[in-house]
């Protein structure tokens, strides 16, 4: 447990009593923790493949093409139409 001087404690309490600075550092806590997702979430690669009953995480790992059906050993390319297809 973390004990705090008697002034720190006296100015956490005076920040926490102001609501409009308090939920805004809640907010912007939030804001950042979401930012930190940012390479997860808008990335070009899915999240999840299901292929022949096996799942596969391509944001973890790199799938080779042909594990999913392709002919290169390359990573796939998500987009391709033909992988698309099957």
């Amino acid at each position: 447990m973390v004990f705090f001087s008697r002034l720190a404690r006296k100015r956490v309490l005076l920040f926490r009593r102001n609501r409009q600075a308090f939920y805004s550092f809640i907010f912007l806590s939030l804001l950042a923790g979401i930012s930190l997702c940012a390479d997860l979430i808008c990335n070009s690669r899915p999240l999840l493949i299901r292929f022949n009953g096996h799942y596969y995480l391509p944001f973890l790992q790199v799938i080779p093409e042909n594990l999913l059906g392709g002919e290169f050993q390359t990573e796939a390319d998500y987009k391709n139409e033909e992988l698309i297809e099957r």
